[in-house]
């Protein structure tokens, strides 16, 4: 599946601060590769 969006979401976070696009992108990480969550929607 497509991630586009969830990078799309990564970007835009990191107009916010730095804090908070890190914080994003552990949060996908952990649900993709440690709970298999499926971040393309």
């Amino acid at each position: 599946g497509s991630t586009l969006d969830s990078h799309r979401l990564i970007e835009f976070a990191g107009h916010q601060g730095l804090d908070k696009q890190n914080m994003l992108v552990e949060t996908l990480f952990l649900s993709y590769f440690c709970e298999g969550k499926f971040i393309g929607d």
